[in-house]
């Protein structure tokens, strides 16, 4: 690998851990979303960081007990601290090996490696100039395994529930139109090759049949309503 593609890789890797964190967050007030509390409560309960969100929701939903020592939950706590660290940055020392010089004709090389700490549970690095693909990978294989234990484990929550939990839709009346695209479909087909399995979302089946049935559930509702809507 190139200094080029590494510098890349390591902005793609930032950016995907930070959008990686970022769903828990949506993961969590999508779950309180659904409890019919009141706003004054969920307003209260925004205050709280994520997990504590989850096992709030879970208790108001009448699902199980969040295992706070289980290997699910401790990687979305690492993952939360290294979210918040990467977004409130502070000086680090690292330690260096610098070895011998060599020359490069028109220039000297200086050869330096530098080691740092990882994150117990994630296995990733705790600075983030050191996130790769595989930090990438590692993450979204955390994520995947959460939502499934909160989703499927505690809740025994079926597809419909996963998707008025999740899945962003238009509402008109008694037509509910889900705000799913291909593209995530395309993506988390591409996900599952790397070993992580979102299928439980329910999105990532027959892509090209789902979409044709969706395209004939919405023709015929929006011509039983007997209306159009601008895209």
């Amino acid at each position: 690998m190139n200094e080029t593609s590494a510098y890349l890789c390591n902005r793609y890797a930032r950016a995907s851990i930070s959008a990686s964190s970022l769903s828990v967050e949506c993961f969590a007030n999508c779950l309180l979303a659904i409890s019919e509390s009141s706003k004054k409560l969920l307003d209260e309960l925004d205050k709280l960081s994520p997990i504590p969100k989850v096992e709030i929701a879970l208790h108001l939903q009448g699902g199980g007990e969040l295992d706070r020592g289980s290997s699910e939950v401790q990687k979305i706590a690492e993952l939360i601290k290294a979210r918040n660290e990467f977004v409130h940055s502070k000086s680090t020392a690292l330690e260096a090996n610098i070895d011998i010089p060599q020359d490069a004709g028109t220039e000297w090389i200086v050869p330096i490696s530098m080691t740092g700490e990882q994150w117990k549970q994630l296995a990733i690095p705790k600075v983030a100039m050191f996130w790769s693909r595989e930090s990438s990978l590692l993450v979204l294989s955390a994520i995947s395994s959460f939502y499934r234990y909160v989703l499927i484990d505690l809740m025994r929550a079926d597809e419909e529930l996963v998707n008025r939990i999740l899945i962003s839709r238009v509402e008109f009346g008694n037509v509910h139109i889900p705000g799913v695209y291909d593209e995530f479909r395309e993506q988390l087909a591409v996900a599952f090759e790397f070993g992580i399995d979102f299928s439980f979302l329910g999105l990532a089946k027959n892509p090209v049949r789902r979409k044709l049935k969706a395209f004939r559930r919405m023709s015929v509702m929006m011509a039983l309503d007997d209306m159009s809507m601008p895209f």
